[in-house]
């Protein structure tokens, strides 16, 4: 019978919510082994109960963690889900660039808007 977890995505999406980048804060995290990690790579398993841990213990979904599915997506508007799944494919610098540019962008509008008045 074949896999159905893609395990690099599960584990990826840990690291992602974690905010972690390396396999060994991702061990600390999922309290486990690097000897664990790197057999469940090579396996193909993953320990669930670990991640129902994380997700438990972090109010995460375990829906989003497991099969990339965010079950809020489903009440959002098409424009800001593709929004919120572009954002998820992004390393963390690149959300803080994005944050920035946000922030600049109402700094000037308010700016301008001052002004006018």
């Amino acid at each position: 019978m074949k896999n159905s977890l893609d395990v690099k995505k599960i584990l990826d999406r840990v690291k992602d919510a974690a905010g972690v980048k390396t396999d060994l804060e991702l061990c600390k995290v999922l309290n486990i082994k690097q000897s664990a990690l790197s057999m469940s790579r090579q396996r193909g398993t993953i320990n669930l109960q670990s991640i129902i841990n994380f997700c438990d213990s972090r109010k995460i979904s375990l829906d989003w963690i497991i099969k990339g599915e965010d079950p809020q997506a489903e009440h959002l508007d098409d424009l800001t889900g593709k929004i919120l799944e572009m954002l998820k494919g992004m390393d963390e610098e690149q959300r803080r660039d994005i944050l920035r540019y946000t922030q600049k962008t109402e700094l000037l509008e308010y700016l301008l808007k001052e002004r006018r008045a």
